[in-house]
């Protein structure tokens, strides 16, 4: 699927916001049971999976990787933090 960019807005597209919302499920899960079961390699695992996603749709999407950005898990649309 190709991304949708709407008035020079960048959603995800519908591939891409299911897989971004069942890694935020997890990141969300390891952040409430951080003290309940995972193990050190785990959270690693996590972690490193979070940054090859993060690089994934940065690369795809063309997104500013130098400046704080938030994708929304509702709509699949990326903010920058910085107002930009």
């Amino acid at each position: 699927m190709q991304p949708r960019d709407t008035d020079q807005r960048t959603v995800l597209s519908a591939e891409d916001l299911g897989r971004w919302r069942m890694h935020h499920a997890t990141m969300q899960a390891m952040s409430l049971l951080e003290h309940h079961g995972y193990s050190a390699r785990e959270a690693e695992q996590l972690f490193l999976k979070d940054s090859m996603l993060i690089g994934e749709l940065t690369e795809r999407y063309h997104l500013d990787d130098s400046r704080p950005l938030r994708i929304s898990v509702y709509t699949g649309e990326v903010f920058y933090m910085d107002g930009g």
